[in-house]
């Protein structure tokens, strides 16, 4: 990482004794003042009402952030959408670009609502969410889509206790803040489980796999998402930057095993066939990634054509050559998920 310009610092010193500090995580000035200015709000928020103790906690803040903590960490929340998500240490912190594909997944399931099935006379979806996290997906998508789609049954898996526990609270709080309406509160489900194992007597801890879990909920599902561990162990020590190989859940980014990155889009499309879903979507990390996932998922879901939608996705698409066949490309920026989409007469949400 290069040195920071002593002309840079010398700019932060004279506008704050705290800036040269946030300057080390932001190396940009603009972003240390925004970073300054939250952090301050959020100790004045903390702290009590002495000025020493204020600043105590400011300066406490800083030097953490320094260090490399995340941002989000020190002031406990992410803005996802209309949301709030709370983060916490070991659980992945969400990012934009999931935000981005999930806020278009929804515009595109309120365009094509006519196309979603009715249950008991009223329009309903069905989502399933694998490897949840603190749950922005799920939260976001029922904000989004809850006006104009009733029925709705939510359920997010993810291995990780504190994770789940996590999700849970960011419903209850987004629920209590009126950010989501009351609904929410029994249409929306997390539960901890393996993803990768079929049943429990696989894990010492007894941790319920996921076919366990889709057995006693005896449900189809419409949609299936998940942004799984996809990163290889050299990308992760090579690519990442140090705050994350540092501060964030390393087993929410990089799955166990040589040259595994690609094991759970295999148990991810293994469950959307299970519960017949007409609609993937898959967080993916790179060109090379997103090809290996389009030929497994030929294989096993034959009847599904899958896209890719770049980083900010939209209508814009171009074409892409895939094993002899044209893939659609939807956005801008870098290759950041797939979607596939059941074809054939009435099945296309």
């Amino acid at each position: 990482m290069p040195r920071i310009p002593h002309r840079l610092l010398h700019r932060a010193r004279r506008r704050s004794a705290y800036l040269p500090l946030l300057l080390r995580a932001t190396r940009d000035l603009d972003a240390a003042q925004n970073e300054l200015r939250w952090l301050r709000e959020h100790a004045s928020a903390l702290a009590s009402s002495k000025v020493a103790h204020k600043r105590r906690t400011l300066q406490h803040a800083c030097e953490a952030r320094a260090n490399g903590r995340p941002l989000q960490y020190l002031l406990g929340t992410q803005p996802f959408g209309e949301l709030n998500v709370l983060c916490r240490p070991g659980v992945f912190i969400p990012r934009p670009e999931t935000e981005a594909y999930t806020t278009y997944l929804a515009q595109l399931l309120l365009s094509r609502k006519e196309k979603l099935p009715t249950r008991n006379g009223t329009l309903s979806l069905r989502v399933l969410d694998l490897c949840t996290g603190t749950g922005c997906i799920l939260l976001h998508l029922h904000q989004q889509v809850s006006g104009q789609i009733p029925d709705l049954d939510f359920l997010g898996v993810d291995i990780s206790r504190r994770a789940v526990d996590l999700a849970r609270r960011n419903l209850r709080n987004h629920v209590a803040n009126e950010v989501l309406g009351s609904a929410a509160a029994r249409q929306v489900v997390f539960k901890q489980g393996d993803v990768l194992q079929t049943n429990a007597e696989t894990r010492p801890q007894a941790v319920p796999g996921l076919n366990t879990i889709l057995e006693k909920s005896t449900r189809t599902f419409d949609v299936v998402i998940s942004n799984p561990p996809y990163i290889s162990e050299r990308a992760y020590n090579a690519e990442t930057q140090r705050s994350v190989r540092n501060y964030e859940p390393k087993n929410a980014l990089v799955p166990e095993g040589e040259d595994k990155q690609d094991i759970f889009y295999l148990a991810a499309l293994k469950a959307a066939s299970f519960v017949a879903a007409k609609l993937l979507l898959f967080e993916i990390g790179d060109t090379l990634q997103a090809l290996r996932i389009l030929r497994l998922a030929a294989r096993l879901l034959p009847s599904h054509q899958g896209e890719i939608w770049r980083e900010w996705p939209s209508s814009t698409e171009t074409d892409f050559d895939s094993m002899g066949s044209m893939v659609k490309i939807k956005g801008n920026g870098r290759i950041r998920a797939l979607v596939f989409w059941a074809v054939g007469s009435g099945s296309k949400i």
